[in-house]
């Protein structure tokens, strides 16, 4: 059952599709996201909690109960992108302080959370090349 839609503007939604893209969620299952107003932009990620997503594909298997295409559209894997991304997004907020604008999310830079990278760069910094926890002699 879809609610009302709401007026998101179009930069949001191109924002939030240009997400799913990069964390490889079909934009079907994003635009379903939209549509049922859990997201109208990217900030909105972080308001969704991993646990939550489980309910999120119920409701979505729901929806499409008699569309067997789309229920084929959500698979165990798009559960797992769904929860990285929530991670992905939470990660960077706890790193820099805010949500990231559109241009700082990539496809490559979503493969590792922020979090790692900024520990990457400051081990770097500090002359370490070695990964945490392995003893040089």
């Amino acid at each position: 059952m879809m609610s009302t839609a709401i007026d998101i503007p179009e930069r949001d939604k191109e924002a939030l599709m240009h997400v799913a893209d990069c964390a490889r969620i079909s934009r079907e299952v994003m635009t379903y996201l939209i549509a049922e107003q859990l997201l109208g932009t990217t900030a909105d990620i972080c308001l969704i909690s991993v646990d939550d997503v489980v309910a999120i594909h119920e409701a979505y298997a729901e929806t499409y109960v008699d569309d067997p295409a789309r229920l084929r559209t959500w698979s165990p894997i798009t559960t797992s992108r769904f929860k990285y991304m929530i991670e992905w997004f939470n990660s960077y907020h706890r790193t820099h302080g805010r949500a990231p604008i559109i241009q700082e999310i990539d496809e490559e830079n979503f493969g590792t959370l922020p979090e790692e990278v900024a520990a990457c760069m400051e081990r770097e910094s500090m002359g370490e090349t070695t990964p945490v926890g392995i003893q040089v002699e």
